[in-house]
């Protein structure tokens, strides 16, 4: 017979082998579909679970298209064995991945769900407390909340408010992960000579505490701000006492006012 024959009856062949309205795969989609395919798990091993998670509800939804009349749990009562068992297998692996429950990623932020690898970014705490509208307004509520604190206003009785209330707002959206950045002193510089005690320390907690809870401020988020805020106490305390309501030193220099502020 000759060559050209024989090529075109092995064309033909292989047109009639093929499902109707299925197209011939690629032999590097071949390859690329078995080196993900669950026989070869050595290979897919090495993948992050998301990848592999995610090639297999690929691969699913391409057979489903091609394979007309699947019902929704993948079954094909009218195909034959070998076509069915690709996807029977790529089933069990999506049924795995659920099962073990959320998805980690390695990147700091993101996390996947187990809603077949879909993935939410984590919000930072700036936004999860609202924004620069509601740390403004926690922070105003917090600076009115001290000031009418006996145990702590007599430290701020030399202190510009207007600049207080715009440093604070600066410092804490910086600190939870918004876009203000904080110009003012550090916090050793802006409290020394104050003579603050770990008691007036503990009192400005309670009402920054106070505050978050009119707010209605969720115990996680009160913790994480707590928790970065926390450490600046061996910066502000410089008298280890239980007392309150002390007198501010006539040596301490207070920070110019807002208007005329070089930090």
């Amino acid at each position: 017979m000759h060559e050209k024959d024989v090529h075109q009856r092995n064309a033909c062949n292989q047109k009639r082998s093929r499902p109707k309205g299925r197209p011939a795969p690629s032999r590097a989609g071949e390859r690329r579909d078995r080196s993900h395919h669950p026989k070869h798990r050595d290979e897919a091993g090495r993948q992050s679970r998301d990848d592999v998670q995610r090639c297999a509800e690929d691969r699913v939804d391409r057979r489903r298209v091609a394979n007309r009349g699947l019902d929704s749990k993948g079954a094909a009562p009218n195909r034959g064995g070998d076509e069915q068992k690709p996807l029977d297998d790529d089933l069990d692996l999506l049924a795995t991945c659920k099962a073990r429950g959320p998805l980690h990623h390695q990147v700091t932020g993101v996390s996947l769900t187990p809603t077949l690898g879909r993935c939410d970014v984590e919000q930072s705490l700036f936004e999860r407390l609202g924004g620069s509208g509601a740390i403004t307004a926690v922070v105003e509520d917090f600076r009115d909340r001290c000031a009418a604190d006996s145990r702590i206003n007599a430290k701020f009785a030399r202190t510009d408010l207007a600049r207080l209330t715009a440093m604070l707002i600066d410092q804490v959206s910086e600190a939870t992960g918004g876009p203000a950045k904080y110009t003012g002193r550090d916090m050793k510089t802006a409290h020394a000579d104050m003579s603050v005690t770990t008691g007036e320390f503990n009192a400005l907690v309670e009402d920054l505490v106070a505050t978050l809870n009119k707010f209605g401020v969720g115990k996680a988020e009160q913790d994480e701000l707590l928790g970065i805020l926390g450490p600046l106490k061996s910066d502000i305390v410089e008298v280890n006492s239980a007392a309150t309501g002390t007198p501010l030193p006539d040596k301490y220099e207070a920070a110019p006012a807002l208007t005329t502020a070089k930090s």
